[in-house]
């Protein structure tokens, strides 16, 4: 069973949501962060970088909430175009932050004479 640990933030409801939309079977712990919990030895055990969202499935885990949304629509056929002679590729990049966007939005180099 699928194994979800997080908190009251947008990227655990955002999970939860595609997990109730799509039916699935999972068991949802919570992880206390403003008391720290996610500091603990037990929680560590289960990501070692601390941080929530995270889901635990097959002994592995699987972090970043945007690339588990990616993973359980794949898995649930959900939202893809599914059994066609057309195949459905998500993009991960309109989901990401891009800092390299507002580089190109900077000063304009200045150049001889003007």
């Amino acid at each position: 069973m699928l194994k979800l640990y997080g908190y009251d933030t947008i990227n655990t409801l955002k999970i939860l949501m595609l997990l109730f939309e799509t039916g699935s079977d999972f068991e949802f712990i919570p992880i206390n962060i403003r008391t720290g919990e996610q500091y603990s030895p037990d929680f560590r055990a289960v990501n070692p970088a601390g941080k929530v969202p995270v889901i635990w499935n097959d002994g592995r885990h699987q972090t970043e909430s945007n690339a588990i949304l990616l993973s359980l629509a794949k898995k649930a056929s959900w939202g893809l175009v599914a059994r066609t002679v057309y195949t459905a590729v998500i993009d991960p990049y309109p989901f990401l932050p891009t800092p390299a966007l507002s580089i190109s939005r900077g000063k304009r180099a200045k150049t001889e004479g003007g």
